[in-house]
């Protein structure tokens, strides 16, 4: 850790898939209101944007998961605390 960043404070990164309306969404509600970063996927991209405008430092990830091709390793290196299936 260098001098420049000492002081930086990274916050858990919740990745929840299905989080479109309903129980996902009051889970990354929950999540961002204890200080998490929230990262909410779902398949309709109009769902995750009407969530990321509720939440604070959002980072939607439209993605259809029962499409293997679809799903991306663009997580790589990012440390994930825990991944919720809605």
């Amino acid at each position: 850790m260098t001098a420049a960043n000492a002081n930086v404070v990274v916050r858990p990164l919740v990745i929840i898939a299905g989080a479109g309306p309903g129980i996902g969404r009051s889970v990354a509600r929950s999540f961002a209101a204890e200080g998490y970063r929230v990262a909410p996927l779902a398949w309709r991209r109009s769902a995750l944007e009407a969530i990321a405008g509720e939440l604070t430092d959002a980072s939607i990830w439209p993605v259809d998961l029962s499409d293997p091709s679809a799903v991306k390793s663009d997580r790589a290196g990012r440390q994930e605390v825990l991944s919720i299936k809605i």
